[in-house]
């Protein structure tokens, strides 16, 4: 089961959206909204905080090794190198939890893909103006998709903070949605 939908008999049948978790993957592409992101640069990492389900990734470039390849992350392992004036970053190690979301068809109007863990992903980030940044990506996952394919979007500077966003706090929509599928079973029962 994806993205919500019920009745439901465990946690499990969730996706880690539902569940607070994990929401876009990597590359980052954009939803029907809380498409905010604060990037903070030091010589040895970028850090971006994206909006929805506050996750926060970190890319190294300070030359350090890729991690072992056993080790499996949400967001994966991203390494990073600057090419001129272009942030190149390569992320591999998603692990067997690899995941996509994007707007799109769907009950929630979304896609969710199940990734593999030989996902690798490579993204561009380049400053095109004052205030906005040329997001581009290269997806390659060869047991989910024939040949690699690419995006991109532009990144626009905004004027306000950004917004904690709570999700569901103590998942109380979690727990809801499977204490009414109990109820609609048991109602189903009396008749």
């Amino acid at each position: 089961m994806r993205e919500g939908l019920a009745p439901a008999d465990s946690y499990a049948q969730f996706d880690y959206g539902d569940r607070c978790i994990w929401y876009r993957g990597v590359p980052s592409l954009p939803t029907a909204y809380n498409n905010n992101y604060h990037i903070v640069q030091t010589p040895n990492v970028v850090a971006i905080v994206q909006e929805h389900i506050h996750d926060v990734r970190f890319i190294h470039l300070d030359g350090r090794p890729r991690i072992d390849e056993r080790i499996g992350q949400f967001g994966g392992h991203s390494l990073g190198r600057w090419e001129g004036g272009t942030l190149v970053v390569e992320t591999a190690n998603f692990g067997d939890r690899a995941y996509l979301f994007a707007s799109g068809p769907g009950p929630q109007g979304g896609t969710n893909w199940d990734l593999s863990p030989d996902l690798r992903v490579v993204e561009r980030f380049t400053r095109v103006g004052p205030g906005t940044l040329d997001y581009e990506f290269t997806v390659n996952d060869p047991n989910v998709w024939t040949r690699p394919w690419t995006g991109s979007s532009p990144w626009t500077r905004g004027a306000g903070p950004m917004f904690e966003y709570a999700c569901h706090e103590g998942n109380y929509g979690m727990t809801n949605i499977l204490a009414g599928s109990r109820a609609a079973e048991t109602s189903g029962r009396d008749r």
